[in-house]
């Protein structure tokens, strides 16, 4: 989140990370879902509003080399340090400038991906219209823009705690005094209406307590910045259609799906509210819902909201599935339950879906395309003889149904590009030089699949040597250098056979390096 306040966020800098979510990759497979044709991946321009350093931004430039990046953020001394990077790396498609979103000129682009994460709603009015603005006039006319912001209802418990942070610190004006005050009239809040045992007290202690385990930056720029306007779904949806722009999805896929609530909440939804925006609108209601990733397209761009499991024919799945039963037998007729990430769960009876949880998991983090998928599973059935419930076509359409539903629970993910990375460390093994370059000074560093990452400091040192010129043999001889001369230092006991012990955690920390996609 990087807002227009020059003087706080060059103070304290908000830590830019990656979010998954608005990278093309994520944009394009939804308007793929709902029958657009998005730019190209591979070769798109892409602009982020508010970029910070580039923690998500430069990621994106690494592993799309065809493609040209533009980043725009207010603070100079981000915008220096994003800068660092870039250079450190090498990267001639992406250009970091300091300047105010009201600046950019209605010549440059266009762009076929615009990204404002985290500013809409922590910008003055005029600063919000002229985000609208540019994604109306420099966004390619098949482009997608991701725009986040906080919303209501479920803001409004969190607005009675900012105006009490923000009443509290407004005494002093030393960033760092401000936060260490507000964090202290929050935690009086929670205790002094403890006592008053209500509704409130559940809600303000809830938040509160979220509130204790967030960096300091987050708190000041969050909570204590002059602007944070949120406001209803429905009300951003009408300010966009002011300016020509539709609203196509949201970015967590799960939110939209009136599925996912009771049976009986479901059919209730899609009675009394009729129509994409006062279903979600409603929906929001029910899940006291705070934020919003939204993605906008021009109004003229025709979206298909009924999602066909045909539509999965052009995209690419990778997903990590924990069968609940350890040994179950594809063969059987039994119903198998699979456990995800985000607590999702799917049940399958079909051999082709429980065949496909397997193919998934011996390629994971990669994604397969969905062909390849169905095709892998269908020979892992004739291997294991079982017999078809179906045609081949039907067979597919039941895996894609299934896959369908798993993308709405957050179990799988949909990509319209080839994954960028390997499964498996080779002979001479390679990290990303953005992760090995961060994980010099921090132990969070980003993947290959656009996400944070936590390593220790042996992984973090053993990937300096991952630069893709050391053989295996190497990278062994110099670990167990390593091993033995912290072992003398430290006064530790040299095991016996220390090279086979080296080489066992070294191969076994390269398989988790490739599992998390850090390596090339």
């Amino acid at each position: 989140m990087a807002a227009e306040s020059k003087s706080t966020y060059d103070d304290v800098p908000y830590t830019s990370l990656p979010f998954a979510q608005t990278h093309p990759d994520r944009l394009a497979s939804l308007a793929v879902l709902f029958g657009l044709e998005p730019p190209s991946v591979e070769r798109c321009h892409v602009l982020e509003l508010g970029c910070a350093s580039g923690g998500n931004l430069i990621p994106m430039a690494l592993t799309m080399p065809g493609a040209e990046f533009v980043g725009i953020d207010l603070s100079s001394v981000q915008i220096s340090d994003g800068q660092a990077v870039v250079a450190a790396l090498g990267l001639g498609n992406i250009r970091l400038s300091a300047m105010s979103i009201t600046d950019i000129a209605p010549t440059s682009g266009p762009f076929d991906y615009i990204i404002a994460h985290g500013v809409y709603s922590w910008v003055p009015d005029d600063v919000q219209t002229r985000i609208l603005e540019i994604c109306s006039r420099q966004l390619t006319p098949s482009g997608i823009a991701f725009i986040s912001f906080n919303t209501l209802p479920g803001w409004r418990t969190r607005g009675v705690i900012r105006d009490l942070m923000r009443y509290h610190a407004a005494q002093l004006a030393e960033p760092r005094a401000r936060i260490e005050q507000a964090r202290g009239i929050a935690d009086f809040l929670a205790g002094g209406v403890a006592a008053a045992n209500s509704g409130y007290e559940t809600l303000v202690r809830s938040e509160i307590e979220a509130l204790r385990g967030q960096a300091d930056d987050y708190v000041l720029h969050e909570y204590l910045e002059e602007t944070n306007e949120p406001l209803y779904f429905h009300q951003f949806v009408e300010r966009a259609a002011k300016h020509g722009l539709q609203y196509l999805a949201d970015a967590d896929f799960g939110t939209m799906i009136a599925s996912n609530f009771p049976p009986e909440v479901a059919k209730a939804l899609v009675r009394i509210a009729p129509g994409v925006i006062r279903q979600e609108q409603v929906m929001d209601f029910l899940r006291n819902r705070s934020f919003r990733q939204a993605l906008l397209v021009h109004d003229g761009v025709p979206v298909n909201r009924k999602i066909t499991p045909d539509r999965l024919r052009g995209l690419a799945v990778s997903g990590l599935f924990q069968a609940e039963e350890r040994d179950f037998d594809i063969r059987s007729n039994d119903v198998v339950a699979f456990s995800g990430a985000r607590g999702s769960r799917l049940r399958a009876g079909s051999g082709i879906t429980k065949a496909a949880a397997m193919i998934l998991n011996e390629f994971w983090p990669r994604a397969l395309p969905f062909g390849d998928v169905v095709r892998r599973a269908k020979a892992v059935l004739r291997d294991w003889a079982v017999s078809s419930a179906g045609t081949d076509a039907e067979a597919e359409a039941t895996l894609a149904a299934d896959m369908l539903r798993c993308f709405g629970s957050g179990m799988v993910q949909l990509h319209a590009r080839p994954s960028p990375f390997s499964a498996a460390p080779g002979d001479k093994p390679a990290a990303s030089p953005l992760a090995r370059l961060q994980a010099r000074r921090d132990i969070r560093v980003t993947n290959l699949r656009h996400e944070p990452v936590q390593i220790d400091a042996d992984l973090a040192r053993l990937m300096q040597l991952l630069d893709g010129t050391r053989s295996r043999e190497e990278i062994d001889r110099i670990a167990i250098e390593w091993a033995i001369a912290s072992a003398r230092t430290t006064g530790t006991e040299i095991p016996e056979e220390p090279e086979r012990l080296v080489k066992d955690r070294v191969g076994v920390a390269l398989q988790h390096l490739a599992r998390v996609a850090l390596l090339l």
